[in-house]
């Protein structure tokens, strides 16, 4: 019985890295769309953790797992835009903590089926993790008085702008205040507006091939005092499809 390997993120130089900040203690990533963030039993390569022990071989000891060195916060695998990963431990906590303390200002843009009614709303439904499929979280509407679905049930809380009507969808910019898992995907189709080329949460859109969901601006204050702003414009995919609306 062959005693199993510990598992070890390996460096990878053959993935880009977007930087849209930079300094001693953080890295910003402006992350394509198809990447995933960091290794999973289903996918241990070529993941953007790959890309960062390679850059920066001292982050593989950063954070709590060695699944996910560096790693303060994730974006789904075919969600754009910006990301914080820090660079130490130090750092890493002091990260922690600004999420914990919801000090760090995320804002989404996200192409919706149909028009909310309201310009501007929030979204206050717990979540949990679906029982018909693993890979779905599910918004709860009611809370039942079962207790194994009251430990998994988290409390979420999203906001959400109406920016531009186009045609049958609207384009919404969407600031999450709690970091769930799907959080914005469930979210937007629990008030049943689920998010264009989604299609693990109801979208029917068949051109695009992604959700059209781009984390495209960051506010917070960096572990050096300094308070950063970071924008990252829409990608061109998702350019493209507005265009042809």
């Amino acid at each position: 019985n062959k005693k199993e390997k510990p598992y070890y993120v390996e460096p990878d130089l053959s993935i880009p890295l977007n930087i849209a900040y930079e300094d001693n203690d953080i890295v910003v990533i402006d992350k394509p769309a198809g990447l995933i963030v960091h290794p999973t039993p289903a996918q241990l390569t070529h993941t953007l953790a790959h890309a960062l022990v390679a850059r920066y071989p001292k982050i593989i000891s950063v954070g709590e797992s060695v699944f996910r060195p560096g790693i303060v916060h994730r974006l789904d695998k075919d969600t754009s835009g910006l990301l914080i990963v820090a660079k130490t431990g130090k750092s890493f906590d002091y990260m922690k903590q600004q999420f914990l303390n919801h000090a760090v200002k995320k804002t989404y843009l996200a192409l919706v089926h149909g028009i909310p009614k309201d310009i501007d709303g929030v979204i206050e439904y717990p979540i949990r993790p679906s029982t018909r499929n693993r890979l779905k979280k599910v918004a709860v509407l009611r809370l039942s008085s079962k207790i194994s679905e009251k430990q998994s049930t988290r409390a979420a809380r999203t906001l959400y702008h109406v920016r531009e009507v186009i045609g049958n969808n609207a384009l919404l910019e969407v600031s999450p205040e709690t970091g769930r898992t799907h959080q914005i995907r469930v979210h937007l189709t629990a008030i049943g507006h689920p998010i264009v080329g989604d299609k693990l949460y109801g979208s029917t859109e068949k051109i695009l091939k992604r959700q059209f969901l781009h984390a495209y601006k960051l506010e917070f204050v960096a572990p050096n005092g300094k308070l950063i702003k970071l924008q990252s414009p829409l990608p061109k995919d998702l350019k493209e499809f507005l265009k042809n609306q």
